[in-house]
């Protein structure tokens, strides 16, 4: 189901997604304890669901609990290079231990 995320919202979506649908029945695979909380919202689910499909087709819904496959999550970027700390540090201890920090920051990368 392409539009998975605007039936069941991005909370759930991101928790449970499709797996199989046979003979009326469709299966989520959904995380942890979650099924629970979907059984509670099973009537609202296949209300919304058969929406979409334009037909009541989906007639009962079955929860298993296991890691839903949902897309990985990108990579952090790469972090910029630091600079060395700049000549425009205040005078005295202030400006002094900031350019200790900093180099303590470089150097610990």
């Amino acid at each position: 189901m392409a539009e998975w995320e605007s039936i069941v919202g991005p909370e759930l979506a991101a928790a449970c997604c499709p797996r199989r649908f046979t003979a009326g029945t469709l299966t989520l695979d959904c995380a942890g304890p979650l099924a629970l909380e979907l059984l509670h919202r099973a009537p609202l689910l296949l209300e919304r669901i058969n929406g979409v499909l334009g037909a009541p087709l989906v007639a009962r819904l079955r929860f298993q609990q296991g890691a839903p496959a949902v897309p990985p999550v990108p990579p952090p970027p790469e972090p910029r290079p630091q600079s060395p700390p700049r000549g425009d540090l205040p005078p005295g201890p202030v400006g002094e231990a900031l350019a200790a920090l900093a180099r303590h920051i470089v150097a610990e990368g």
